[in-house]
């Protein structure tokens, strides 16, 4: 049982199972952790279904969260397991109607949930030409697994709880949701230890709380810290694990590379999907675009490495000449690359259109259809703007045409932002694409990159 919390304590300080000193208007825990201290307000309450202090005709509505093992549990509304949320409000009630059976059940709420989770990540492009979104089937398969493991389920829950509280700016959801992310890694640890656990299940489980780390800690590269056991859980299980292109574990490894790419651009060392068994995912034979994709992420998963490298030349480690040779081959395949996926691009009319931009300092930016050709084309951009800066610090001859087209590539990506930001995954990849925008781009555009970064972390 959760149980109805007897503290007066802020939602926080009782959330973290601490001694609140009860300051006013803020706590001196939260004050000295750096958290923001929600109040003492009590609107939501835990309880257990067996309470019946309330009597049926006056009883509030209720919204019942499960806490499944089997989906014969989930299926089971009045289950000894079940806990609900009630809202305390005198107008929140519902008229008795015992001749009717209700046609609430958890498995339905929980599905209502996930299905509203879906389309706030992944919402169905508006032009089926596009293709799917990597993102919506991987939750699409999540779906279908909601009720068999506690942990799958609370961590969807939780994610979903933040989307809604941060959309809505209400900070109860997010409370609402921290709850749930406590109960999801409390279930993870049991569930890494029990014999016969699913892996997929446990590593969807992950991939959620990764999501909702990357919502709830906004500074730059908070997300890095976070992001360990996803990219940890996904390189012990190998290559093997993900080669059925029509599983749902090869969906999530089709989610998860792009951001373990990210990460190790952040901690400077080589990507081990650059490894020959790994790459051999990274090739689509049916799709002549979703061959060009997976081309042009052969060559992203490179990058790192060759960066990495570029460090090394410094101090005589690594041959700079064999260096240069590389990147510039892998620069010109990605302008060809790109060229023919423009070509493709057109005859499906999806290419961007241009429209008024926001901030004086851009009067046109571009409008996508669809996050995924938004991804792509920020993509091209960042890695020109990469490889140019590997050729740059081996010192190869025309810098000065190098760092041109940084600059010109770095205000692209300046053009694209207003299109990405508000949407939960666009917010995350533009802290890195950002990044790599600020280090190149003009002086005039500098202030705007940073005001830009700090409404990402807020």
């Amino acid at each position: 049982m959760v149980g109805v919390p007897r503290s007066t304590g802020c939602a926080t300080c009782v959330s973290r199972r601490i001694k609140c000193d009860e300051g006013r208007p803020t706590c001196q825990k939260c004050e000295k952790s750096g958290r923001a201290c929600p109040g003492y307000t009590r609107e939501l309450q835990f309880r257990h279904k067996t309470v019946t202090t309330v009597s049926k005709r006056e009883r509030p509505q209720m919204i019942s969260f499960v806490d499944t093992s089997s989906s014969g549990e989930s299926s089971r509304s009045n289950s000894s397991n079940s806990i609900e949320i009630r809202r305390d409000s005198a107008v929140a009630t519902t008229p008795p109607e015992p001749e009717i059976k209700s046609l609430h059940t958890p498995r339905v709420e929980q599905l209502q949930c996930m299905a509203a989770l879906i389309d706030g990540f992944a919402p169905p492009s508006a032009e089926p030409t596009q293709g799917p979104s990597m993102i919506r089937d991987w939750l699409s398969f999540v779906y279908f697994r909601i009720g068999s493991t506690a942990p799958l389920d609370l961590a969807m829950r939780s994610v979903a709880c933040m989307q809604f509280g941060l959309r809505r700016k209400d900070s109860r959801m997010i409370n609402v949701s921290r709850t749930y992310y406590g109960g999801a890694l409390q279930t993870l640890r049991k569930a890494l230890m029990a014999p016969g656990t699913v892996q997929s299940d446990l590593q969807s489980t992950v991939m959620l709380l990764t999501f909702y780390e990357l919502m709830s800690n906004r500074k730059e590269d908070e997300w890095v810290r976070h992001s360990g056991g996803s990219v940890e859980m996904m390189r012990v299980r190998g290559p093997r694990a993900y080669r059925d292109r029509k599983s749902f574990d090869y969906s999530m490894y089709l989610v998860c590379r792009y951001y373990i790419v990210m990460e190790a651009f952040y901690k400077r060392k080589a990507c081990f999907l650059d490894d020959p068994e790994w790459n051999t995912l990274a090739h689509d034979p049916d799709s002549v675009e979703g061959d060009i994709r997976e081309s042009m992420f052969r060559i992203h998963v490179q990058i790192p490495g060759l960066i990495r490298n570029a460090q090394r030349t410094a101090v005589g480690q690594y041959d700079a000449f064999e260096l240069i040779q590389k990147t510039v081959e892998l620069r010109t395949t990605v302008k060809r690359l790109y060229d023919q996926w423009i070509v493709a691009l057109k005859a499906t009319g999806g290419m961007p259109i241009e429209i008024p931009g926001e901030d004086e300092l851009f009067p046109t930016v571009y409008h996508f259809n669809n996050l995924a050709v938004h991804g792509f084309m920020s993509q091209h951009c960042s890695t020109i703007i990469q490889l140019n800066s590997v050729l740059i610090q081996c010192g190869l001859p025309g810098k000065d045409e190098l760092i041109q087209e940084c600059r010109e590539q770095a205000e692209q990506l300046c053009k694209y932002v207003q299109f990405a930001q508000g949407r939960v995954l666009g917010s995350i990849l533009l802290h890195f694409w950002l990044i790599t925008a600020k280090r190149h781009a003009e002086e005039k555009y500098q202030d705007w990159i940073t005001a830009k970064q700090a409404a990402i972390q807020r």
